[in-house]
């Protein structure tokens, strides 16, 4: 009976430390597994565990990836809005010189030499030119140059200088304000530098 209950003990005994080892094995190999698959899922960015873990772990990359998201878009829209706040005072800037040189002795010289150029491109026999209010004196001297006749028109919208000359029967728009100059600058800049605003988000 001794007997009997001796090799039942160690019979048990055995049985217990197998299963520790096996215990220890599992749960070595376990936490191998699974800093494998954790260097694997930072490193890629994948699912490499089990099922529900990889769901569990997916909806938080999710979520995660939501909040990031939000915040990414959010601080694009606050730099373009700081971008736009600076491009408006430097634009508003290049205004207000370009306003100083539609009312410089300058400006008149070149509002003419560039009506006798763009008459020249369009020579037409219909040719009206837009001036901005107070303008209309340069336009004998530009007929004179360019050799051309004008119907002259005064342009309400043009507040900072230029001019427009159009053509009915070619279908012709020569638009060389300095509105649409600055327009046309603006827009480049944009182009180049930050894509188009009213494009955004």
């Amino acid at each position: 009976m001794p007997n009997q209950n001796e090799r039942a003990e160690k019979f048990i005994k055995a049985i217990n430390e197998d299963a520790y080892l096996q215990q220890k094995t599992i749960k070595e190999e376990t936490d191998r597994l699974r800093r494998s698959e954790l260097k694997k899922a930072r490193l890629r960015a994948r699912d490499e565990i089990d099922e529900l873990t990889a769901r569990e772990r997916d909806s938080r990359r999710a979520e995660i990836s939501r909040k990031y998201a939000d915040k990414s878009s959010e601080s694009k829209r606050e730099m373009l809005m700081h971008r736009d706040g600076i491009l408006d005072s430097v634009f508003e800037d290049v205004r207000k010189k370009l306003a100083e040189f539609s009312g410089s002795e300058k400006y008149g010289a070149w509002l003419v030499g560039n009506i006798v150029r763009a008459a020249k491109i369009v020579d037409a026999d219909d040719m009206e030119l837009y001036l901005k209010k107070g303008d209309e004196k340069y336009a004998d001297e530009a007929a004179k140059a360019a050799k051309a006749s004008f119907e002259i028109k005064t342009d309400e919208d043009n507040m900072l200088g230029g001019f427009k000359i159009v053509s009915r029967s070619c279908g012709i728009c020569a638009n060389d304000t300095l509105e649409s100059r600055l327009q046309d600058n603006r827009d480049w800049f944009l182009r180049q530098f930050g894509g188009d605003v009213a494009k955004r988000d």
